[in-house]
């Protein structure tokens, strides 16, 4: 990885990436207190899959100390 301010390359095992960054897939559900369905018992879910970063993303980093952080893709390549 190559960021703007630091232009010299970061091996892959030299930065972290945020969970949310790595491929995960998280599940999701909505709820409606004007549903006659009863408490708890979701209207809707589902999955979604989070893209995992690739080479020639351009993602979102932060420093941490003297760390990067991959915090989100922001263009996939």
């Amino acid at each position: 990885m190559k960021t703007n301010t630091f232009p010299v390359p970061i091996p892959k095992g030299d930065y972290t990436i945020c969970r949310l960054a790595a491929g995960l897939t998280l599940s999701t559900s909505e709820q409606s207190w004007l549903n006659k369905a009863p408490s708890g018992v979701p209207l809707h879910s589902h999955s979604v899959t989070i893209p995992a970063v690739k080479a020639g993303d351009r993602v979102l980093v932060a420093w941490i100390q003297s760390e990067a952080v991959v915090i989100d893709v922001i263009e996939k390549s």
